[in-house]
């Protein structure tokens, strides 16, 4: 998958500001994201084996609470911009 995800941009920051109030301010919390490499290895999708690579995007709390959905969705599409190997 190598394409913005708005709803995960919406639950991170969502999660993030119910958790606020018990985080420390210096707090930067981490959304990690599974990407399947099969097709990017011409690999069959039927291979049942893992074939996965993680990313990962940590940002400050506030930034996450502050910035536009769209913003953080165009964030963690610059995870998966690399991820054509």
């Amino acid at each position: 998958m190598c394409r913005p995800t708005p709803p995960s941009a919406y639950i991170w920051q969502t999660v993030t500001q119910i958790r606020a109030p018990r985080l420390k301010p210096d707090v930067a919390p981490i959304l990690g994201r599974a990407i399947d490499v099969r097709r990017f290895l011409n690999i069959p999708s039927s291979y049942p084996g893992l074939m996965q690579n993680m990313r990962y995007l940590q940002r400050p709390l506030n930034k996450i609470i502050d910035l536009s959905l769209g913003h953080i969705a165009s964030q963690q599409a610059g995870l998966l911009v690399d991820c054509r190997y």
